[in-house]
């Protein structure tokens, strides 16, 4: 669960939002499609849709994709030690 904070569109990574989850973690999901996205201080829930993939102007020889970084106290840490070996995000 969480709260939007930004929806700002990067010319080399697409479509980014940013999440604040509480307890210090944020996360930023890159490579959304424009305009198909949640908006600022939208409330989320487990499992909400916050927007449709779409090509990352920079990662674009790897597909579409979903680019996450997840921050805890304004530090990086990686998602799979958070969130698991595997995350079914369809």
């Amino acid at each position: 669960d969480g709260v939007v904070t930004e929806v700002v569109h990067n010319a080399l990574w697409g479509t980014v939002v940013t999440v604040d989850h509480d307890n210090g973690f944020t996360a930023k999901y890159y490579g959304l499609r424009k305009d198909s996205t949640v908006k600022p201080g939208d409330e989320i829930e487990k499992d909400s849709k916050i927007g449709l993939l779409d090509e990352i102007p920079i990662e674009k020889s790897d597909g579409i994709h979903l680019h996450l970084e997840i921050y805890k106290d304004g530090v990086a840490i990686s998602p799979s030690d958070y969130l698991g070996k595997s995350v079914d995000i369809s």
